[in-house]
Protein backbone atom coordinates (compact mmCIF):
# COMPACT_ATOMS: atom_id res chain seq x y z
CA UNK A 1 0.00 0.00 0.00
CA UNK A 2 2.95 2.52 0.29
CA UNK A 3 2.90 4.23 -3.23
CA UNK A 4 6.60 4.27 -5.93
CA UNK A 5 8.05 7.53 -5.01
CA UNK A 6 9.91 8.27 -8.65
CA UNK A 7 12.99 10.78 -8.17
CA UNK A 8 15.84 11.57 -10.49
CA UNK A 9 19.41 13.40 -9.75
CA UNK A 10 18.89 16.90 -10.81
CA UNK A 11 22.54 18.76 -10.47
CA UNK A 12 22.39 20.44 -13.45
CA UNK A 13 19.14 19.64 -14.76
CA UNK A 14 16.68 16.43 -14.58
CA UNK A 15 18.83 13.49 -15.39
CA UNK A 16 16.44 11.93 -17.59
CA UNK A 17 16.45 11.09 -21.04
CA UNK A 18 15.32 14.22 -23.71
CA UNK A 19 16.02 16.96 -20.78
CA UNK A 20 18.09 20.17 -20.91
CA UNK A 21 21.48 19.68 -19.20
CA UNK A 22 22.16 23.18 -17.80
CA UNK A 23 25.53 24.40 -16.87
CA UNK A 24 27.23 22.53 -13.55
CA UNK A 25 26.57 24.47 -10.38
CA UNK A 26 30.23 25.71 -9.91
CA UNK A 27 29.30 27.82 -13.40
CA UNK A 28 25.87 28.31 -12.18
CA UNK A 29 26.82 29.69 -8.58
CA UNK A 30 30.16 32.21 -10.97
CA UNK A 31 26.82 34.09 -12.57
CA UNK A 32 25.39 35.53 -8.60
CA UNK A 33 22.59 35.43 -10.30
CA UNK A 34 19.65 34.07 -8.29
CA UNK A 35 16.63 35.42 -10.93
CA UNK A 36 18.53 32.60 -13.52
CA UNK A 37 18.52 29.73 -11.17
CA UNK A 38 15.37 29.80 -10.38
CA UNK A 39 14.06 29.89 -14.28
CA UNK A 40 16.96 27.09 -15.04
CA UNK A 41 15.35 24.66 -12.07
CA UNK A 42 11.57 25.65 -12.56
CA UNK A 43 12.32 24.55 -16.35
CA UNK A 44 14.25 21.10 -15.37
CA UNK A 45 11.03 20.93 -12.85
CA UNK A 46 8.82 20.86 -15.72
CA UNK A 47 10.68 18.58 -17.75
CA UNK A 48 10.95 16.01 -14.38
CA UNK A 49 7.34 16.78 -13.87
CA UNK A 50 6.38 15.69 -17.26
CA UNK A 51 8.49 12.15 -16.99
CA UNK A 52 6.31 11.76 -14.18
CA UNK A 53 9.13 12.15 -11.56
CA UNK A 54 7.84 13.64 -8.34
CA UNK A 55 11.20 14.31 -6.13
CA UNK A 56 14.77 15.07 -7.55
CA UNK A 57 17.65 14.88 -5.13
CA UNK A 58 19.19 18.49 -5.59
CA UNK A 59 20.41 20.83 -4.96
CA UNK A 60 23.32 20.43 -3.69
CA UNK A 61 24.29 23.32 -0.63
CA UNK A 62 27.45 21.90 0.59
CA UNK A 63 30.54 24.60 0.80
CA UNK A 64 33.43 24.08 -1.79
CA UNK A 65 35.64 24.59 0.92
CA UNK A 66 38.56 22.13 0.01
CA UNK A 67 39.95 22.31 -4.29
CA UNK A 68 41.42 19.00 -4.07
CA UNK A 69 37.74 17.70 -2.80
CA UNK A 70 36.61 15.69 -5.78
CA UNK A 71 32.91 17.41 -5.79
CA UNK A 72 33.48 21.07 -5.89
CA UNK A 73 31.69 21.11 -9.57
CA UNK A 74 28.34 20.23 -7.79
CA UNK A 75 28.63 23.41 -5.36
CA UNK A 76 27.43 26.99 -6.20
CA UNK A 77 30.34 28.00 -4.21
CA UNK A 78 32.60 28.20 -1.02
CA UNK A 79 30.67 30.67 0.84
CA UNK A 80 27.66 30.18 2.51
CA UNK A 81 25.96 33.48 2.10
CA UNK A 82 26.28 32.94 -1.84
CA UNK A 83 25.32 29.11 -1.43
CA UNK A 84 22.11 30.26 0.91
CA UNK A 85 21.25 32.61 -1.89
CA UNK A 86 21.38 30.26 -4.78
CA UNK A 87 20.48 27.74 -2.86
CA UNK A 88 17.18 29.01 -1.86
CA UNK A 89 16.20 30.23 -5.23
CA UNK A 90 16.95 26.64 -6.76
CA UNK A 91 14.75 25.30 -4.40
CA UNK A 92 12.27 27.95 -5.95
CA UNK A 93 12.57 26.74 -9.05
CA UNK A 94 12.07 23.16 -8.38
CA UNK A 95 9.20 23.29 -5.87
CA UNK A 96 7.59 26.59 -7.03
CA UNK A 97 7.28 29.84 -3.73
CA UNK A 98 4.10 28.15 -2.11
CA UNK A 99 4.44 25.89 1.30
CA UNK A 100 2.86 23.02 -1.39
CA UNK A 101 3.86 21.66 -4.58
CA UNK A 102 1.97 22.38 -7.31
CA UNK A 103 1.79 20.55 -10.77
CA UNK A 104 4.45 22.13 -12.15
CA UNK A 105 6.88 21.54 -9.61
CA UNK A 106 8.17 18.50 -7.67
CA UNK A 107 9.83 18.14 -4.01
CA UNK A 108 13.79 18.56 -3.40
CA UNK A 109 16.08 16.70 -0.95
CA UNK A 110 18.98 18.70 0.01
CA UNK A 111 21.90 17.55 -0.64
CA UNK A 112 24.59 16.85 1.77
CA UNK A 113 23.66 17.47 4.98
CA UNK A 114 26.48 18.25 6.39
CA UNK A 115 30.06 19.47 5.74
CA UNK A 116 30.51 17.33 2.86
CA UNK A 117 32.71 19.53 1.12
CA UNK A 118 35.40 20.93 4.12
CA UNK A 119 36.25 17.02 4.68
CA UNK A 120 39.89 16.08 5.69
CA UNK A 121 42.19 16.36 2.99
CA UNK A 122 39.78 16.93 0.72
CA UNK A 123 38.57 13.16 0.66
CA UNK A 124 35.17 12.28 -0.27
CA UNK A 125 33.98 10.00 2.55
CA UNK A 126 36.49 11.75 5.34
CA UNK A 127 35.82 13.49 8.75
CA UNK A 128 35.25 16.64 9.04
CA UNK A 129 36.62 17.92 12.21
CA UNK A 130 35.27 21.94 13.26
CA UNK A 131 34.07 23.30 15.47
CA UNK A 132 30.63 23.79 16.48
CA UNK A 133 30.58 27.48 15.89
CA UNK A 134 32.45 27.08 12.64
CA UNK A 135 29.99 24.25 11.75
CA UNK A 136 26.87 25.97 12.20
CA UNK A 137 27.80 29.72 10.87
CA UNK A 138 29.61 27.47 7.49
CA UNK A 139 28.38 23.89 6.77
CA UNK A 140 24.46 24.42 8.14
CA UNK A 141 23.46 28.07 7.33
CA UNK A 142 22.59 27.13 3.74
CA UNK A 143 20.91 24.08 5.05
CA UNK A 144 18.89 26.65 6.96
CA UNK A 145 18.00 28.69 5.13
CA UNK A 146 16.53 26.30 2.36
CA UNK A 147 14.72 24.96 4.89
CA UNK A 148 12.97 27.76 7.00
CA UNK A 149 12.82 30.63 3.86
CA UNK A 150 12.65 28.39 1.01
CA UNK A 151 10.19 25.00 2.39
CA UNK A 152 12.81 22.65 0.86
CA UNK A 153 10.89 19.20 1.73
CA UNK A 154 13.69 16.85 2.27
CA UNK A 155 17.48 16.62 3.56
CA UNK A 156 20.03 13.32 2.16
CA UNK A 157 22.18 13.09 4.86
CA UNK A 158 26.34 13.12 4.05
CA UNK A 159 28.72 10.08 4.06
CA UNK A 160 31.07 11.48 6.75
CA UNK A 161 31.10 12.14 10.11
CA UNK A 162 31.41 15.16 12.15
CA UNK A 163 32.13 15.29 15.79
CA UNK A 164 33.73 11.77 15.62
CA UNK A 165 30.04 10.38 14.57
CA UNK A 166 28.87 9.30 11.33
CA UNK A 167 25.93 12.06 10.32
CA UNK A 168 23.54 9.18 9.67
CA UNK A 169 23.33 8.41 13.07
CA UNK A 170 24.56 12.14 15.01
CA UNK A 171 21.11 12.83 16.89
CA UNK A 172 23.04 16.52 17.61
CA UNK A 173 22.96 17.13 13.91
CA UNK A 174 19.71 15.12 12.77
CA UNK A 175 17.64 16.97 15.60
Amino acid sequence: GIPALMFTEGLHGAMIPGSTSFPQAIGLGSTWDTALIEQVFTVAALEAHSAGIWQVLSPVVDLARDPRWGRTEECYSEDPYLVSRLGMAAVFGWQGRGKTIDENHIAVTLKHFAGHGQSEGGKNLAPVNHSERYFREMHLYPFEMAVKRANAQSIMASYNEWDGIPNHVNKKLLT
